[in-house]
């Protein structure tokens, strides 16, 4: 019989794994978004017989993490490059 902590943490783990695919799936560059959907694959992976549900936890704060940290990251193009803001090229600094 399931526990129902388990059925959340289960529910969890699941629309992590599709946000970090998803946001994954969004760099331009082809690189970095296949490294991003093939870590998030290997992490998931490497965790899936996981039980003890403090581990679990920490592993779901990991990812949110990883995900936070993929939203910041600049976007980059295919060629290298990136969008500078107005405030990284120094237009905004008061003379």
């Amino acid at each position: 019989m399931c526990q129902p902590k388990a059925d959340v943490a289960r529910t969890l783990v699941q629309i992590q794994y599709r946000q970090l695919l998803r946001t994954g799936s969004e760099f331009q560059a082809y690189n970095f978004r296949e490294y991003a959907k093939r870590r998030t694959r290997d992490a998931f992976r490497e965790s899936k017989d996981v039980e003890d549900p403090r581990q679990i936890q920490d592993l779901i704060q990991k990812g949110l993490k990883e995900l936070e940290t993929m939203k910041v990251r600049p976007h980059f193009a295919s060629d290298g490059s990136r969008s500078v803001s107005h405030d990284e090229a120094g237009e905004n600094d008061a003379d």
